[in-house]
C-alpha cells in the first residue's frame, strides 16, 4: 500500500479531512512556506485554502487515478461537487486548479488558473486532434446534475502545450 492510499484512511491536516490529494498538495504547500487548511468537498469554495502574507488563494483539486495505465489525462469540462462547478472551466478561470496522477509510483501534479488549462486543451484540439477523444456525457451525476463534456487527451501531447507547473508532490510533505 503506498503512501496516499494509506492517507486515505485517516483524518489529516488538522480538523479538516481531505481526499489523499489533498492532503499532499496542502502538505507540500505548507512546507514552501504557505499556511493551509482542506477545507472538503462541502464548503462553498474550492478544497484547499492556501495563504502567504497578505494573499489569499483558493485551490479546486482533481485526482486522475488513471494516468499511469492509460497515460491519458481525463478532464472533466465542469463536473459538480455538491452544486459548485468543479471542472476545469468554471466562472472564474483565473482560479487556481490542481490536477494529481502518479507515473512509475511517484505523484505529480498540474497546476495554474484555470485559464491555462482551458488554453492547452484548445491548443491541442486545434494541432492534435486526435489527440484528443471528446465525450459529451461523463459518468458523473449528482442528483439530478450529469456532468458535461469530458475530454481525455494523451499526456505528453497536453503537457507540450501545458503553461503551467507540473511538479513532484514529495511524500514526506503531508499532513500526518
Amino acid at each position: 500500500m503506498d503512501f496516499i492510499t494509506k492517507a486515505l484512511t485517516r483524518n489529516s491536516n488538522k480538523n479538516y479531512k481531505g481526499l489523499s490529494n489533498e492532503l499532499l498538495i496542502s502538505g507540500n504547500l505548507h512546507k514552501a512556506g504557505y499556511t493551509t487548511k482542506v477545507l472538503n468537498d462541502f464548503n462553498p469554495s474550492y478544497d484547499i485554502k492556501a495563504t502567504k502574507a497578505d494573499k489569499q488563494y483558493y485551490i479546486e483539486c482533481k485526482l486522475d487515478a488513471l494516468v499511469e495505465h492509460t497515460n491519458n489525462f481525463y478532464f472533466e469540462y465542469w463536473n459538480y461537487t455538491y452544486n459548485r462547478p468543479t471542472g476545469i472551466n468554471n466562472n472564474d478561470l483565473e482560479t487556481i486548479y490542481s490536477h494529481t496522477y502518479k507515473i512509475d509510483g511517484r505523484y505529480y501534479h498540474l497546476i495554474a488558473k484555470r485559464k491555462h488549462f482551458i488554453k492547452a486543451l484548445k491548443e491541442v484540439l486545434k494541432y492534435e486532434p486526435t489527440k484528443v477523444k471528446i465525450y459529451n456525457n461523463t459518468y458523473y451525476v449528482k442528483g439530478k446534475v450529469t456532468g458535461d463534456k469530458a475530454y481525455i487527451v494523451d499526456r505528453n501531447t497536453f503537457l507540450k502545450y501545458f503553461k503551467g507547473y507540473n511538479r513532484q508532490l514529495k511524500p514526506s510533505f503531508r499532513w500526518n
